[in-house]
């Protein structure tokens, strides 16, 4: 007889409690800005600031983030980037852009959030703000993404989470903890470097330097792996003891756990409320291995498939890819 296990709020909230550890595995870049832009991973990749001036963080805390005037010449500078030209990543950073106004014309200019490269032909990444729209891009030697996301407001923060999949070939975006982008990436044709220097705050390539951005930026992360869906809701909270409602308001039944290959997931009552949700499965790495419509209540999927033995992530999606309910699975 198969045991079912109930993911009721008490154990959501317990499980929570107990694993949302800020993540620090794979953590090579880590400005948080207490007063200063060093990183606190290393000596190394500390920042050098220019014009950008100390403010409120998205908390209140004074001297606690940076403040972008457009200025030209303006940014952070962080050495050389960490991140190898064919290497998975993740990147979280809160934004708080003030105008759109540039150069005294309202248009949509791109004000670069941070940038390694990416452009063009060039290696790296960068991160946009343009008239409320995030864009996002990536190159590496074999494959490339890029990706425009809309809207956000002025004058308040959002946290934005980019991952990529060198491996398999993916990539996501969350903004403050919405899952709002998963799409494979591209083939593209061998790249080169054009600088691997990583600027905060400003295009890392000088014909580009007029697109500085203006506003607030905080609390950048920057790691060599793709982080699980767990570990990039621990960083939207800011705090590792942090439980909302999105993970206790809602059951499954998830069963048989541990298992040797297959996983029931029942949504039973909750079925008829999720039209247009999805099934989302990441295994321990942090990848996305499993993505699918809520066709009926009850999804039988083999974990075995996916090759990896260990813990995976089952989450719940509603229609406008919240996360609503999730589970830790065991394939032994």
């Amino acid at each position: 007889m198969k045991t079912k296990y109930l993911l009721s709020q008490t154990f959501l909230l317990i499980t929570l409690m107990s694993f949302a550890q800020m993540p620090t595995t794979g953590l090579v870049l880590s400005y948080p800005f207490n007063g200063n832009a060093n990183n606190e991973v290393s000596n190394t990749n500390n920042g050098v600031v220019s014009f950008a001036s100390l403010t409120d963080d998205r908390s209140g805390k004074t001297n606690s983030a940076y403040l972008f005037h457009g200025y030209s010449g303006e940014g952070i500078t962080c050495g050389d980037d960490p991140i190898g030209d064919n290497e998975s990543m993740t990147i979280s950073v809160s934004i708080y852009p003030t105008t759109t106004i540039f150069n005294g014309i309202n248009n949509s200019v791109n004000q670069y959030i941070m940038s390694s490269g990416g452009q063009s032909n060039s290696l790296g990444y960068y991160l946009l703000w343009n008239n409320g729209k995030i864009k996002i891009g990536r190159k590496t030697l074999s494959m490339a993404c890029d990706t425009l996301i809309s809207s956000y407001p002025l004058n308040q923060w959002s946290h934005i989470v980019f991952t990529y999949d060198n491996l398999y070939g993916n990539y996501s975006v969350y903004v403050n903890n919405k899952l709002t982008v998963s799409s494979p990436t591209k083939n593209t044709t061998s790249s080169s470097r054009t600088s691997k220097s990583l600027i905060i705050g400003a295009p890392n390539t000088s014909s580009l330097y007029e697109n500085n951005f203006i506003g607030k930026i905080d609390d950048i992360k920057i790691y060599n792996r793709v982080l699980t869906p767990e570990e990039i809701y621990t960083l939207f909270k800011g705090d590792a003891t942090a439980v909302t409602s999105i993970y206790s308001t809602n059951q499954i039944n998830v069963f048989p756990n541990p298992t040797t290959d297959r996983v029931t997931i029942d949504c039973g009552s909750d079925f008829n409320s999720l039209n247009g949700g999805n099934i989302r499965i990441s295994n321990s790495l942090g990848q996305t291995v499993y993505l699918n419509n809520i066709k009926t209540e009850s999804t039988t999927i083999s974990l075995k498939q996916f090759g990896l033995k260990g813990m995976y992530f089952i989450q719940i999606l509603d229609s406008n890819k919240n996360i609503i309910a999730s589970k830790k699975v065991c394939l032994q």
